[in-house]
């Protein structure tokens, strides 16, 4: 993907000696569906038809690079236009898994048996007895509402009566386990202070926040009776270790916090450049990275 437009803050991490202490915010155009209804259902069939590998990496430089192949199958798309920064001051990395706290089978049907009012058990065995409980029915019912029978499940009669003869309460087993529910796309959220030696930088830094929010904001389309949705970007921290565990690409940014008055009051140069700016950048998957993602 050729990069088309950048744009440098600080000044001094086009020097070499910078070159593990940058963070590379690449804006990906994707094409959409307007540009071609046949050539983006055709991609969708390929993405179906992509069968990932099951060998498994050993080392980082490999995973790197399967990571790297599948996601240039996936993702077609240019790059826009590229902003470099210092490396964050935060960097948080962010994934949930959905497991939830279940019964097993069996454990499901005796708390439901144990759970039933004595008088329900008592008439579902009647019942299926006689056939037909008729006016005993009619009675019973009146019976557990006007005592309260209706309410003492089986459970606390047991719980009772273990308590009255000082004995241990036998319990079903419930068979407790967790039930996995799906996983949620990462988040990632950065900070950074920018503190600008000049005017000049002070420039690029509001360059930076706009082209961010430019970005990141949807598009008319269609005469302006529709919108397409803002671009997608892949982030680059200079170090292939980070970069690797993190894998942020694919994402889209879900916020933009601005505080022109970060260390508590509004600072401006003479010219009314901006002295201090601290930005919050929350990116999130536009979808979920598998295991298969990071075998060849």
């Amino acid at each position: 993907m050729a990069k088309e437009a950048n744009i440098v803050f600080p000044d001094y991490l086009t020097d070499d000696a910078y070159k593990f202490r940058k963070f590379t915010i690449n804006i990906i155009k994707a094409p959409s569906l307007g540009e071609g209804v046949e050539n983006a259902l055709e991609k969708i069939k390929n993405k179906a038809k992509i069968s990932f590998g099951s060998k498994s990496a050993d080392s980082v430089k490999d995973m790197n690079k399967n990571l790297e192949n599948n996601y240039a199958k996936l993702y077609p798309g240019v790059t826009e236009y590229v902003i470099t920064l210092p490396l964050p001051n935060t960097f948080s990395d962010t994934q949930n898994h959905d497991w939830n706290h279940e019964s097993g089978v069996l454990g499901t049907m005796t708390q439901t048996l144990q759970n039933k009012s004595l008088s329900d058990i008592v008439g579902s065995v009647l019942g299926k007895k006689s056939g037909k409980l008729g006016k005993f029915g009619e009675y019973s019912k009146k019976f557990s509402d006007a005592t309260g029978l209706g309410n003492i499940t089986a459970s606390k009669s047991m719980g009772a009566m273990a308590d009255a003869t000082g004995l241990r309460k036998p319990l079903a087993d419930p068979g407790y386990f967790q039930n996995y529910s799906g996983s949620e796309p990462r988040t990632f959220s950065f900070t950074f202070d920018l503190v600008p030696a000049n005017a000049s930088e002070a420039a690029k830094i509001i360059k930076i926040i706009m082209k961010l929010k430019e970005y990141s904001s949807p598009e008319m389309a269609l005469g302006g009776i529709s919108l397409l949705a803002p671009n997608y970007f892949d982030l680059e921290i200079a170090n292939e270790y980070l970069s690797g565990a993190a894998n942020i690409k694919n994402v889209v940014l879900s916020s933009i916090n601005v505080n022109y008055g970060a260390d508590g009051a509004m600072q401006f140069a003479a010219d009314g450049t901006p002295k201090y700016i601290s930005m919050s950048l929350t990116f999130k998957e536009r979808s979920m990275v598998t295991a298969n993602h990071y075998r060849s």
